[in-house]
């Protein structure tokens, strides 16, 4: 799985460009648009194909002002910014010729206040028929401003708070009062998800609110032929939706995927009526613990790995997104101090580990990136100088190697020795057995692995080896390295 957020990968049409749009590769803003749309996408499916992807996911592509589009004002519509909905006609059929897959983005949890049955709420108060689509605490609808409640930073910032204020009014139709009493520096009189106020929470235990969202989510796959929906905040929706989205989502299509965006344990929603699958937040935890951060020793490390291949059935932990980055987080490279060697070694793990290996959209050639919004810099296509060829021909010759072997994508894992920097696993079929050694921080010299084999071929890496009797001998393995065999 590749992810992309859609603003930031590549600017195909200028033409689509919003007012006051940045060259392309300017750091990047929370505010801020570069240009990046469907049209780019469709025009790297090449890229994407010689990499080894089968399936693109994207973060929303739905209309909204935002540059992150999780404030979707039409969900019936994919953003003119991104080239409306022939654009994404085009770049599913493009996928689907190349046999890729997509999956779309979407938040159920909240929209933007220019969603239209939120603005009928603010015209007709009480009695639109919309109103027990939201949590409305009082009308008419405002946003009570205390200043005198501004942290430091926002009172060195007012003026530009000031002038948002007032875009925001202004294309809302939501009236900002000052107030002088006390309470929140910002209050709006509606709920708002995690107090943004460009955010209104949406309520699905509403019986018409909940038939919209269940036909948006049965026109997408019917009428564009989605392959999967990612579905935002999945513990904030009120949780029998999701029982009734899947009957939709399955009748509509029995193979469409369902991914849950949930940190942590995901049982409640992994049991069959809701999704098949999770953001596996677990997963990157461990990885940037033990490669990123070196928090972790080898047996503790193991021990998470066992406890998280055994937190779902076989069936969801294969089909769970292993993520090292991603939109929300700071970016892997980064979270290792820019040492691409981690990454390198992490991406070993992740690409020969149970479940679906997903690449946020740059790691293969080494972008990096901080906390939200430095994680979504603009894919430097102009400058390929830039990229760490290294580290994208690692990622594409592992990405080869799991789709040419069954038992990395198939098989079940079982560790089968370690050390205190080191440590080896099999994934294996009844007619498949391949073996993956990792080395941290220190060379690994005459460790053996006691796994008997009648034939070794060493598959990728640099490594100095024995067959023995009774296993394997590692003679010399660089630090930060690793090695794949057939056994």
């Amino acid at each position: 799985m590749y992810q992309v957020f859609p603003e930031r990968f590549a600017n195909g049409e200028p033409n689509l460009n919003p007012p006051g749009t940045d060259p392309w590769g300017t750091p990047p803003g929370s505010f801020q648009f570069q240009g990046g749309d469907l049209v780019g996408i469709l025009e790297k499916l090449d890229y994407l194909e010689d990499l080894g992807i089968d399936i693109l996911y994207l973060n929303p592509i739905f209309t909204s002002p935002s540059n992150h589009k999780y404030d979707c004002s039409d969900y019936y519509n994919v953003d003119p910014a991104f080239g409306g909905n022939p654009a994404l006609a085009a770049l599913v059929d493009g996928l689907h010729q190349r046999g890729m897959k997509i999956i779309l983005d979407a938040s159920f949890n909240h929209c933007h206040p220019t969603f239209f049955a939120f603005q009928d709420v603010i015209q007709h108060g009480p009695a639109s028929q919309y109103w027990d689509w939201f949590s409305i605490y009082e009308h008419p609808i405002q946003v009570r401003v205390r200043p005198q409640h501004f942290s430091t930073e926002m009172q060195a910032r007012s003026k530009d708070f000031e002038n948002w204020c007032q875009s925001f009014a202004q294309l809302t139709g939501i009236k900002i009062t000052l107030a002088e009493d006390d309470g929140p520096a910002l209050d709006p009189t509606y709920l708002a998800w995690y107090g943004v106020l460009t955010m209104p929470k949406l309520n699905l235990s509403n019986p018409a609110a909940r038939q919209y969202f269940l036909e948006v989510t049965r026109f997408w796959i019917e009428a564009y032929q989605i392959d999967g929906w990612r579905m935002d905040v999945v513990p904030f929706v009120a949780p029998d939706f999701w029982d009734d989205f899947r009957q939709v989502a399955k009748t509509t299509n029995p193979e469409t995927a369902l991914i849950a965006e949930i940190w942590g344990n995901g049982s409640f929603w992994l049991q069959g009526e809701r999704f098949d699958g999770t953001m596996n937040y677990t997963f990157r935890t461990l990885a940037l613990e033990y490669f990123a951060k070196t928090m972790l020793d080898t047996r503790t490390f193991i021990e998470g790995c066992q406890t998280m291949l055994m937190l779902y059935a076989r069936d969801i932990t294969q089909v769970g997104q292993n993520l090292l980055s991603s939109h929300d987080t700071k970016r892997f490279l980064n979270e290792a101090g820019e040492d691409l060697q981690r990454l390198r070694l992490a991406s070993l793990f992740q690409l020969t580990m149970p479940g679906v290996p997903s690449i946020y959209y740059g790691d293969e050639i080494g972008l990096s990136g901080g906390s939200d919004p430095d994680n979504r810099r603009a894919f430097p296509w102009q400058a390929p100088d830039s990229w760490d060829a290294e580290t994208r021909t690692i990622i594409r010759t592992l990405i080869k190697l799991r789709q040419e072997f069954p038992a990395l994508r198939y098989g079940d894992w079982e560790i089968v020795w370690m050390a205190a920097e080191a440590l080896a696993y099999r994934r294996f079929t009844e007619q498949q057995q391949v073996l993956v050694v990792i080395s941290r921080q220190t060379t690994l010299e005459d460790g053996v692995i006691p796994l008997k084999t009648n034939a070794l071929q060493l598959l990728w890496g640099t490594v100095n080896f024995e067959k023995l009797e009774n296993g394997i001998k590692i003679q010399r393995l660089a630090p930060w390295s690793g090695a794949i065999f057939l056994i």
